[in-house]
């Protein structure tokens, strides 16, 4: 593919500040691409590392040897207020940092035993307006993991595997909305789910991470409400302390 062509891109990211789109070009192609928000006009790209990309086809992803220099299914490229652009290198089980000019900044790694489509599916920042957290999702583990983004160290994580409260079956997709809430979109599914902070409960004393947690406003404690295809909330699971459930 020629430089500015997208092949098979997994998403789109648009940066307000500087009006521009960033390109998550990973299903074909394995870089980030950036166009002019209104006209589309091309303006950069880079891959792995910064680099100049490779889009020829890589081998199965092995976590017994060195990471790859290349991208291997880029899923996200998300610019955070602070000009930093967090990218999803879904196959290889990282997220990759970079300055808007494709600079690299550092990598962090998730689950590096994870085969087939990885541990970095997509992401979210938290709106605090220091965008405290990462939220990113997880569709082979099936869980949802909050990254502290200063030093990409993982606080805590929720979710299983299932088809029940408090389960995710390939979730795909996350966001959020001002007032804190998580919402995630599964592959096999269908389903739509929204994670919630409450507030005024209690974290348990015992775990470093609830505590912390509990002091931000943003994610104080999550709560799930699963919805049916006409959106009507069938049940709702406290995922980090103890169960609760609603009917229609």
């Amino acid at each position: 593919m020629t430089r500015k062509t997208c092949w098979r891109a997994a998403k789109i990211f648009i940066d307000p500040s500087a009006n521009e789109a960033y390109i998550a070009d990973g299903y074909g192609n394995r870089r980030v691409i950036v166009f002019d928000a209104d006209t589309g006009k091309y303006k950069r790209h880079w891959g792995a590392y910064g680099s100049k990309p490779d889009d020829a086809p890589v081998g199965a992803y092995d976590p017994a040897v060195p990471p790859s220099k290349h991208f291997n299914t880029v899923h996200c490229a998300n610019v955070s207020k602070d000009g930093f652009v967090y990218v999803c290198d879904r196959v290889n089980d990282r997220v990759q940092v970079f300055r808007k000019d494709g600079t690299f900044v550092k990598e962090a790694f998730f689950d590096t035993k994870t085969l087939r489509s990885g541990s970095v599916w997509d992401m979210t920042l938290s709106r605090d307006p220091q965008e405290t957290y990462i939220y990113i999702v997880d569709g082979v583990n099936e869980k949802v993991r909050i990254v502290l983004r200063s030093t990409l160290e993982v606080l805590t994580s929720f979710g299983d595997g299932g088809r029940q409260p408090g389960q995710f079956f390939g979730v795909h997709n996350i966001t959020t909305d001002s007032k804190g809430n998580i919402y995630t979109t599964e592959t096999y599914t269908g389903r739509t789910r929204s994670t919630v902070p409450l507030q005024g409960c209690r974290a348990g004393d015992e775990d470093r991470t609830r505590r912390a947690l509990a002091t931000n406003p943003v994610t104080r404690v999550l709560l799930e409400a699963t919805y049916e295809k006409d959106l009507h909330p069938i049940h709702r699971v406290d995922v980090l302390g103890g169960a609760r459930s609603w009917g229609r």
